[in-house]
């Protein structure tokens, strides 16, 4: 990072970063990532939406996912045909800042010594070898090159200053809550990623109607493959490492219902995962399918997996813990998010509270502080 002056924290500024086209080297053919990280403020809210939601609504906030929500349908002329991820990528009329609109990418940082060469702001350094992986992705896609930037922590935070990590990580609700959407990228695309995705479309056309969940426990038990094959790649998706991350539990829950888990270019949406694992974690049927889908493991070829419905389990508590944020007030209960953080991975155990703190209710985090090390026992 070649911008090391600190970022204010007084009108919420951060880093944004854009991705360059491809654009491989004339000289050894290397085809690195490009970013380049501008700075922007959270709080230069366009005239026009923030009038627009004080007229539509003017007890509701600028951020809320209503106000989002009704802020897209009114400034897109058709909504449908943006595709079923339509709160994913907003259209240009749709952004919220002067300064155009943003998301955020929620990872796995991986190991430090899992790095690959990718070229910011000009300089040549590195990166993890998972972020890479992603920016690639999204760069296939042709997303955030121009005024639709994107935030990552690893690029968009001085990483070397402890002032600013500090000052940004308080920062965190806003970057995560207020952004468009959230890309979970869950990790490069594996054989059977396509079929578990689309099976999870299919199992979440089922969820939330009891008469069509009744047929569905009906079909499966005449025919467990009614559905198609891609069992083996949805329990192949409920493993990932991805769910494993405690900061997944903070950067899920305050972004927007409408966000989108990307496994290589393979994507469903925050919505339509959480109904497919509501299914496949509450049908009976399912519950007794170790068997089946362990067959299905070996017709593929592979003999090393198996079946296991406490992954499906883990995956169901974060995604409906998430909802339960989305549904009320915005803001979980301090119990629901340590059960949820006490299972999680993270490399500093203070981490497991301080890193919910953010969401829990009534400001608790603002009332804290993080004692020395020394001092807990």
């Amino acid at each position: 990072m070649t911008d090391h002056q600190i970022l204010s924290s007084e009108r919420h500024e951060l880093r944004l970063i854009t991705i360059s086209a491809s654009s491989p080297s004339l000289d050894t053919g290397e085809d690195l990532v490009h970013c380049k990280t501008e700075r922007m403020f959270l709080d230069d809210v366009s005239e026009e939406y923030r009038n627009y939601i004080r007229e539509a609504n003017p007890n509701q906030s600028l951020f809320h996912r209503n106000s989002q929500a009704m802020w897209f349908f009114h400034t897109s002329p058709d909504p449908d045909s943006v595709g079923d991820l339509i709160d994913t990528i907003p259209t240009l009329p749709s952004y919220r800042f002067d300064w155009g609109d943003y998301a955020s990418l929620s990872y796995c940082w991986g190991q430090p010594h899992e790095t690959t060469e990718f070229v910011l702001d000009g300089v040549v350094t590195q990166v993890q070898q998972n972020l890479d992986l992603a920016l690639r992705e999204l760069r296939a896609q042709g997303h955030f090159g121009d005024r639709f930037r994107l935030w990552v922590d690893a690029l968009c935070i001085d990483q070397s200053n402890p002032k600013e990590r500090g000052e940004q990580v308080k920062m965190m609700h806003q970057i995560y809550s207020r952004a468009w959407s959230v890309i979970s990228w869950m990790g490069p695309e594996f054989e059977q990623a396509g079929a578990g995705m689309e099976l999870a479309n299919k199992l979440a056309d089922y969820a939330y109607d009891i008469e069509r969940s009744d047929e569905l426990w009906r079909f499966l038990a005449d025919d467990f493959m009614f559905l198609g094959e891609g069992w083996a790649g949805f329990d192949t998706l409920m493993c990932m490492r991805y769910w494993t991350r405690l900061w997944i539990v903070q950067e899920i829950a305050m972004g927007h219902p409408g966000s989108v888990f990307l496994c290589g270019s393979k994507g469903i949406s925050w919505e339509n995962m959480l109904r497919a694992v509501t299914v496949f974690y509450k049908c009976p049927i399912l519950g007794l399918a170790h068997d089946l889908v362990k067959d299905e493991f070996e017709r593929l070829g592979d003999t090393t997996s198996s079946f296991d419905m406490k992954h499906a389990a883990r995956v169901y508590k974060i995604l409906d813990t998430m909802d339960c944020n989305n549904r009320d007030d915005g803001i979980l209960a301090i119990n629901s998010l340590l059960n949820l953080a006490r299972r999680a991975d993270c490399k500093d155990k203070r981490d497991r509270v301080f890193g919910m703190l953010a969401l829990s209710k009534y400001g608790l985090s603002k009332k804290l502080f993080i004692v020395s090390q020394e001092t807990v026992r």
